[in-house]
């Protein structure tokens, strides 16, 4: 493109443009991680209709999209033990948007950085009397 065209100006603010509001859909939340209390509500209880285990929220009821991922995971195959793993994954997961106050659906790359990092804040708790922690 020619310089004196104003095109390459039109598509430097375009780029500018497209920059700014990448950066504002991404905007970072500030949170305090080392206050951030994570609740240990929920719980991973063994499934039925083909799914070995499932996520339950506070109230005893099954925690759909998680049920839904959970359902595929275990029609491709992975084992039960497999399923186990990815329901406690995924209870966690589910607790840090309850904390944070983000909807499942809306969580962002952002939402994954800050519960990577506060795990390294935060070792897992372990279950009085026994060697499992959760």
């Amino acid at each position: 493109r020619e310089l004196g065209s104003g095109s390459v100006v039109a598509d430097s603010k375009q780029t500018l443009l497209d920059v700014y509001k990448r950066q504002a859909e991404e905007a970072v939340v500030s949170r305090d991680l080392d206050r951030l209390v994570v609740g240990r509500w929920g719980s991973v209880r063994p499934g039925g209709s083909g799914v070995a285990w499932v996520v339950q929220d506070a109230e005893g009821l099954i925690v759909g999209p998680v049920a839904e991922f959970l359902r595929d995971f275990a029609a491709r195959g992975n084992s039960a033990g497999s399923v186990r793993s990815y329901a406690y994954v995924l209870l966690r997961w589910w607790r840090w948007l309850a904390a944070v106050g983000v909807d499942w659906d809306r969580a962002t790359a952002a939402e994954v950085r800050d519960l990577v990092l506060w795990l390294q804040l935060h070792p897992k708790p372990c279950l009085l009397y026994t060697s499992r922690c959760v």
